[in-house]
């Protein structure tokens, strides 16, 4: 029995985000040099991307955007340390860090698309501080983290505010939870 051992990889890849080839080997009991064929052809074909080297190696989806410390940093009980140059602590700094964005149009960002990709970072970067006003769990700031991924641009913007669903309930106070979209609830609810 033939089985796709390429598509199986490419699958545990895509659920765990990055995966070392001594991971991959265990979870499907084949020998190293049979991942290692494998993860060779991915990557060759450009579904798979190498991150670092030996014995450091990890692979993961081609294109696919790497920000595991933003999501660490936003959802810790208390933010961690060590991110301080990702993290801008006023709208300020903030601002001032959007002229960075024009770097990437070195990097194949089409410069006529530059102010729309500033603008929208911006206007999303600086809800964070407009609806985080006296509403930070610890921290006041954004994390903003540009990076490219195979041929995209991706940019995160994070913050350890309030969160949408408080935001909202001021305005709804009879939402009924973060799960609940609006418009399926009954509109006599609403007032």
């Amino acid at each position: 029995m033939k089985t796709d051992t390429r598509a199986r990889i490419q699958q545990l890849i895509e659920k765990n985000g990055r995966m070392r080839p001594f991971e991959l080997q265990k979870a499907l009991t084949i020998s190293a040099q049979a991942i290692h064929r494998h993860l060779r052809a991915l990557s060759e074909n450009g579904i798979i991307e190498v991150q670092g080297s030996a014995p450091f190696t990890r692979y993961r989806l081609a294109g696919s955007p790497e920000f595991d410390d933003a999501f660490k940093w936003a959802r810790a009980r208390t933010a961690p340390k060590g991110f301080e140059t990702l993290v801008c602590e006023t709208r300020e700094i903030f601002s001032a860090r959007l002229p960075r964005l024009k770097s990437f149009v070195k990097q194949g960002l089409p410069e006529n698309l530059l102010p729309l990709v500033v603008s929208t970072a911006g206007e999303i970067g600086n809800n964070s501080f407009d609806h985080n006003l006296g509403q930070w769990q610890d921290i006041p700031g954004c994390w903003f983290e540009p990076q490219v991924s195979g041929r995209h641009l991706w940019i995160c913007i994070a913050d350890r505010g309030q969160g949408i669903y408080q935001s909202l309930v001021k305005m709804h106070p009879k939402l009924k939870d973060e799960e609940t979209p609006a418009g399926r609830q009954n509109n006599a609810e609403m007032d």
